[in-house]
């Protein structure tokens, strides 16, 4: 077989094939797929030949197919035919909400929103785009709006070879789609064959109707948010979450997301976090309050334990939660791996990461996190690949270089450093945005370009006047500068504040230089670590 090509281990010959190492054995033993192992060596030792596999997937891949159960899917964005395109929001709203809903049953991976929402204009063929998610079936639908009545055409297509499962059509009042998603749920759980809990069966049949308005005000606010990180598009969803807990006060969902969104304000600086995470903190308790089984409540309040209280205990305990309630979320997969990461449980952190990217392989925000949690894990190499892949979809963008480049920094590559800095300060002026500036600074501060750094530091002096900096980012930029002291009082004085950056403390790069002084140490132990 020489000069053809071959796949050296399970997981390439998994890999080639779109599916688990798992189901690949089983497949070998069942249909015949073609793997050869090599004389002498252990029973895991295998190889295959890519024509060979390829010849097999032509006359063989849709018998082995066909056999799979239904265990991955993906809810596909639900068409507006109401030919209203301001009724967008409302299809988009639904199909996410739909998501959470099918999302609470643990035999199912269930793909995130945000990586299906850009198949909503494809043309692709559905086999395609399971290959693209690697999932075993599609929900395909529709959604007509007409007064208060409301109708749901929902399909499950099995990918491949395609055919199709099930389909219904549901008419309702607005009032009641929550009822109608969680029937939408049990019916492909049961189509698919997935035998449902007690605790799922019970939390998928409960039915509480939300007031019409309260329910709109909730889809646009999920339809609002694109980014996370941007506080025009946070506080744009807060909007519309903060009407509709006022028009219906019970509405579970709508505190939780309304926490959400003053967790983040609050986490990034846009709102006073003092303030924020008191509100934050109320707004996920009355959620969990009025739902014990709401996964996104035990997320948020998973969140604040850890990012205001310090909680550490607390936060695992309400983050583990979540995820047993909606092993799919991506909020309570995110704020896990985060939480792993911040209390240096790295191995634990790479697990649930797995997972997240499971469900969200296509976004490129999770990627961007990603990239920064191999940062704090030092992982430098990691992150500078994770980076470099996401600058070749989107090489004008300032913030990549300016992570990229942190990464640099600390492998002590000061010239890469240096001109991915130079590329992203080009189109971000100072003050825009302070996390940016601090990483900007210090790597020109450890390329041995002082004045560079203290430039900064002057234009914040100046920023400080008219609002509030964080004073960790001083912290980290006087630390690069060689400031220890200096960079010690910024720190305490980050600590006094509760300034929601303290929880990298822990694991910071920028604090290795003072680890061992008995001011940091002191610090560390009042803010309760776990052991790692």
């Amino acid at each position: 077989m020489a000069g053809q090509e071959s796949l050296e281990s399970w997981k390439d010959i998994s890999g080639h094939l779109g599916r688990s190492v798992k189901t690949c054995q089983r497949w070998e033993r069942e249909f015949g797929l073609p793997i050869h192992r090599l004389e002498g060596t252990a029973k895991s030792r295998v190889w295959a030949v890519v024509d060979e596999l390829e010849s097999w997937i032509k006359d063989k891949f849709h018998l082995a197919a066909a056999s799979e159960p239904v265990r991955s899917l993906a809810v596909l964005p639900l068409r507006n035919l109401t030919g209203d395109p301001s009724q967008d929001p409302i299809a988009e709203g639904l199909t996410e909400a739909l998501i959470t809903e099918i999302g609470q049953v643990r035999d199912f991976r269930v793909i995130s929103h945000q990586s299906t929402q850009q198949f909503a204009a494809t043309k692709l063929p559905l086999p395609e785009i399971a290959r693209i998610l690697h999932i075993d079936a599609i929900i395909e639908g529709a959604v007509l709006e007409a007064g208060e009545r409301i109708r749901i055409t929902a399909n499950l297509v099995k990918a491949v070879p395609e055919r199709h499962l099930w389909a219904h059509d549901y008419e309702c009042r607005r009032s009641e789609l929550t009822g109608i998603q969680r029937e939408i749920a049990r019916a492909v759980a049961r189509e698919a064959g997935v035998e449902l809990s007690p605790g799922e069966e019970a939390r998928l049949s409960g039915r509480r109707d939300v007031v019409s308005e309260a329910y709109d005000l909730y889809l646009r606010g999920k339809a609002a948010l694109r980014r996370s990180f941007v506080q025009l598009d946070i506080e744009r969803a807060l909007n519309h979450y903060e009407k509709a807990v006022a028009v219906d006060p019970g509405f579970a969902a709508a505190w939780a997301e309304l926490a959400w969104c003053h967790g983040q304000l609050g986490f990034h600086s846009f709102v006073a976090p003092s303030e924020a995470f008191v509100r934050q903190k109320e707004a996920a308790a009355r959620a969990l309050g009025l739902d014990p089984l709401l996964a996104e409540a035990h997320t948020m309040l998973g969140f604040h334990s850890f990012a205001s209280d310090w909680d550490w205990p607390g936060a695992e305990l309400h983050l583990k939660r979540a995820l047993e309630l909606n092993p799919s979320s991506f909020w309570a997969n995110t704020y896990s791996v985060w939480f792993m990461t911040c209390t240096g449980k790295h191995e634990k952190a790479d697990e649930i990461r797995a997972q997240l990217l499971a469900i969200d392989p296509l976004n490129p925000e999770n990627h961007w996190t990603l990239g920064w949690d191999y940062f704090w894990a030092k992982r430098h190499d990691d992150a500078i690949a994770t980076f470099s892949r996401l600058l070749e979809q989107a090489p004008d963008d300032h913030w990549l270089r300016m992570a990229r480049g942190a990464n640099y920094s600390f492998k002590n590559l000061h010239e890469e450093a240096i001109r991915d800095c130079d590329l992203a300060r080009s189109g971000v002026p100072v003050g825009l945005d302070i996390v940016f500036d601090l990483f900007i600074a210090y790597c020109f501060a450890r390329a041995g370009l002082p004045e560079r750094a203290h430039d900064t530091l002057k234009k914040w002096d100046e920023i400080v006047k008219e609002r509030p900096i964080d004073p960790l980012a001083y912290t980290a930029v006087h630390l690069g500068l060689g400031n220890e002291e200096i960079g010690l009082e910024y720190l305490e004085r980050g600590y006094e504040e509760r300034r929601p950056w303290m929880v990298y403390a822990k694991v910071a790069p920028f604090y290795d230089s003072i680890r061992g002084e008995p001011r940091f140490l002191k610090l560390l132990k009042k803010m309760n670590f776990p052991e790692s």
